[in-house]
């Protein structure tokens, strides 16, 4: 009979559940089992938790997961306050009892709606027990955020030895690179003084090589001013024998000339 009515509810619209009396909003189904702490001897089964929030508590987010059916002891239907602010329906599959199963359930609940705050202010409960299950997820909310801000804390230190490691090997590269720079300019000046020398070598070859074209040059230009002066010469033996033998060819003229004359008379 109670696995019926548990379908039966399952198969319920989300209009219908807000439509539920204020009395039936948390439903339980007792079975046979282990007691319940405290009420009586049957073990209650699925319950159907509301929670209420208005603007002025400061509850402006509502969140909701699908039924799940398990075993949940020691919640009374008389957990919540009569509803007077819209109100959105959740399921709590736990135990009322402040234990590690119900810390356990309660986390899984709040990784899988999201960030939810269960604190005692945004919640009309005047039931103990349910008061113990939202201090223990306000509980498990603190932990969370320490767990939260553990992990953020690693992440930064590993984000921080990731980035000195990064500038370790920045610097290690700068140091290669500023060395192999250095070997560089070394290998480079060396060259630069070896081609110098070769240069200077040849100059210096290319000068002495100027040095004795002008040599040969000055003995080309004696030579040639020697052939000019014996050429100069030669011709003044040559135009002294011209004229002595002109003259003596005059005179030689002359004495025919006269010794012609002289025969004739």
């Amino acid at each position: 009979m109670a696995s019926n009515q548990i379908n039966k509810d399952m198969e319920m619209s989300d209009s219908s559940l807000r439509r539920l009396d204020n009395r039936k909003l948390v439903q339980t189904y007792p079975v046979d089992g282990v007691g319940g702490a405290g009420y009586d001897s049957r073990a209650w089964r699925v319950m159907r938790l509301t929670i209420v929030g208005s603007p002025a508590d400061g509850c402006t987010r509502f969140h909701r997961i699908q039924p799940t059916w398990q075993s949940a002891p020691d919640l009374p239907s008389e957990a919540l306050s009569p509803i007077n602010s819209p109100v959105q329906d959740m399921i709590l599959t736990a135990a009322a009892n402040v234990s590690e199963d119900l810390k356990v359930v309660v986390k899984n609940l709040a990784d899988t709606v999201g960030p939810v705050d269960l604190s005692l202010a945004q919640l009309h409960i005047r039931d103990e027990s349910a008061q113990k299950v939202a201090a223990a997820a306000a509980v498990l909310k603190l932990q969370q955020g320490v767990e939260e801000n553990a992990s953020e804390q690693r992440m930064l230190s590993a984000m921080q030895e990731r980035t000195e490691e990064d500038v370790r090997n920045q610097e290690g590269w700068n140091a290669s690179i500023r060395k192999r720079l250095e070997a560089d300019m070394a290998a480079l000046e060396n060259h630069m003084d070896e081609r110098a020398d070769v240069f200077e070598m040849r100059l210096n070859a290319f000068e002495m090589r100027l040095n004795a074209m002008g040599m040969r040059l000055n003995a080309i230009e004696n030579r040639v001013n020697a052939m000019e002066d014996m050429f100069e010469n030669r011709v003044s033996a040559l135009e002294e024998r011209f004229n002595r033998e002109l003259a003596e060819m005059k005179a030689l003229v002359l004495h025919l000339v006269g010794q012609g004359h002289n025969a004739t008379n």
